[in-house]
């Protein structure tokens, strides 16, 4: 069983119907027991942040551990998230390179304007 496929669909999952034209990219990084998600926007926003907080991230943990847990599947992971602000649209959020996996599920297209 691909557990880094779960992952990135539970959080994809997660993320449906929150993502608006502030989300500029959502990935994930494993290491060890440690998931981080990284959530970029372009702006600081509270609706935004309640958002990533209260709805996407508790409903990505939900269905993470209760599938785990129904599939017998040991994996304690402690999550983690990260909100970064950046408007540019040159930005590339790089993460450190001793993670264990890397993915993105959210990558929004930048206009060429």
């Amino acid at each position: 069983m691909d557990l880094f496929f779960y992952v990135s669909f539970f959080l994809t999952q997660a993320c449906l119907f929150e993502i608006n034209d502030n989300f500029r990219s959502v990935s994930f990084a494993i290491k060890g027991n440690l998931l981080t998600v990284y959530f970029v926007l372009s702006r600081q926003s509270n609706d935004d942040e309640e958002a990533i907080y209260h709805e996407i991230m508790s409903l990505f943990d939900l269905w993470l551990s209760e599938f785990l847990e129904a599939n017998n599947i040991e994996f304690e992971y402690e999550l983690n998230q990260e909100v970064i602000y950046n408007h540019n649209k040159d930005f590339i959020l790089s993460l450190p390179k001793n993670n264990d996996f890397v993915a993105s599920v959210f990558q929004r297209k930048e206009s060429e304007e």
